[in-house]
């Protein structure tokens, strides 16, 4: 009964640990393609402009 409770423990902190992992890998990711839209909006408008 211990081995399967040590177990699940395990278990579920490689989850926890996986889970942030990937939510500051999609954080960087939305941040990159909020910089490449504004690069690209500036990057419009200077063209207009000049």
């Amino acid at each position: 009964m211990l081995n399967k409770t040590a177990s699940a423990i395990a278990m579920i902190n490689c989850f926890g640990m996986l889970d942030l992992a990937i939510s500051f890998d999609s954080q960087v990711l939305v941040r990159d393609i909020v910089s490449g839209l504004v690069l690209i909006v500036e990057d419009a408008f200077r063209a207009a402009i000049g």
